[in-house]
């Protein structure tokens, strides 16, 4: 055998999926394990095939369409592209692909079409749905106890009239609430880990999301004796459509960390159309700006790029004045970058901060929705 002959042998026989294509998306070639995928016995059948032809009845319109695009981006910008595809194994079923794709060149540096490699990482991505529901029932598990605390408590601190009980009491939701703040920080953290596509594409409703958000954040409030306030702009449709359990996260930890460090005054989140001049026609892709507003200590200019760094904190937790474990501001800025977001600080030491955050999002149908006007619930 040759070095040409073995060199052919190598590339048909290789673990994995091998395939070259032109620029029309057509296969020029690919080894054999993606030739039993694509249904043939032989590499030589597949020439001149496309992703159309070989995996439309599994894959569907909009499976062979995300191909295409993916196809495309490599192409039109010239650029190697690692991620994670929808395919099909052996056996015909939906799998789950770790994917390099590169494009080809001709010795004048012309793109003249793309190779790809691929593993099936359909096990490691059952083992993350497992890790995600594990983590989602410690979730529950351990926050309902934690919100029960805060719940009795505040029933108790209403009811007792002596000093030193009301003292104590107040301490113990205090210590309640840190412990749950500290759990959701740690839980997001390992969550985040395991990305789980179908939350990106959930529909919502952005008022119910903001009074979940309120009730869980309302006993802190009143402990501290300042105002809690919700509203969001009427123009807003009604049913979004993104990823709203992280976008409830960086709206708890926005207005928690609000809370700590607000004395008195009040703590706002104010939700509005990021470009209300915007033509009806483009809101089927909507930004939506999200503002947690208080009248807190403030942060100095040059201590703002430091509070969204992991383990920062700007007041040391051992003064026992504002505890924490300095993964607020952190996650907020991990969710934002996860949502092609954006974050905006503006903050004055002794004058409040406001902290916005722009998401994009989509909506199904352009239905506004009833002005929030929850002024303090």
């Amino acid at each position: 055998m040759n070095t040409l002959e073995m060199q052919d042998y190598a590339l048909k026989h290789m673990t994995g999926n091998l395939y070259w294509k032109g620029l029309d998306g057509r296969y020029f070639g690919c080894n054999e394990v993606f030739a039993k995928i694509s249904g043939f016995s032989s590499s030589s059948d597949i020439i001149g095939k496309s992703d159309r032809d070989l995996f439309i009845d599994k894959l569907g319109e909009v499976g062979i369409a995300k191909l295409v695009e993916i196809d495309n981006s490599v192409l039109q910008q010239g650029l190697e592209k690692t991620l994670e595809e929808i395919g099909v194994n052996e056996k015909g079923e939906i799998a789950y692909y770790l994917t390099r794709k590169s494009p080809i060149k001709d010795s004048s540096g012309e793109i003249v079409g793309l190779i790809g490699s691929s593993i099936d990482i359909t096990k490691e991505r059952e083992a993350e749905t497992l890790q995600i529901d594990f983590i989602r029932k410690m979730e529950h598990d351990i926050r309902t106890p934690f919100c029960g605390i805060a719940g009795i408590t505040e029933t108790l601190l209403r009811r007792e009239t002596d000093p030193e009980k009301k003292s104590l009491l107040n301490d113990v939701a205090l210590s309640a609430k840190e412990l749950l703040d500290y759990c959701n920080q740690l839980l997001y953290f390992s969550r985040s880990q395991a990305s789980d596509d179908a939350e990106k594409n959930r529909a919502f409703n952005v008022r119910k999301l903001i009074k979940s958000v309120m009730a869980m954040e309302l006993p802190a409030a009143k402990l501290k004796k300042i105002d809690l306030i919700a509203q969001c702009g009427s123009s807003i449709p009604k049913i979004l459509v993104g990823d709203s359990l992280q976008i409830r996260q960086m709206l708890i930890n926005l207005v928690s960390n609000a809370i700590k460090f607000t004395e008195t005054g009040y703590v706002k989140i104010d939700v509005q159309l990021y470009s209300p001049q915007e033509k009806e026609s483009d809101l089927k892709k909507c930004r939506l700006m999200f503002c947690v507003e208080d009248t807190g200590i403030g942060v100095s200019k040059e201590k703002q790029k430091m509070i969204t760094k992991k383990f920062v904190t700007l007041h040391q937790s051992n003064r026992g004045m504002y505890k924490g474990v300095g993964l607020g501001l952190p996650i907020v800025k991990k969710i934002i970058q996860n949502l092609d977001g954006e974050l905006f600080i503006e903050s004055q030491p002794g004058k409040g901060s406001v902290f916005k955050c722009m998401i994009p999002l989509k909506h199904q149908k352009m239905q506004a929705l009833e002005p929030c006007n929850m002024d303090v619930i």
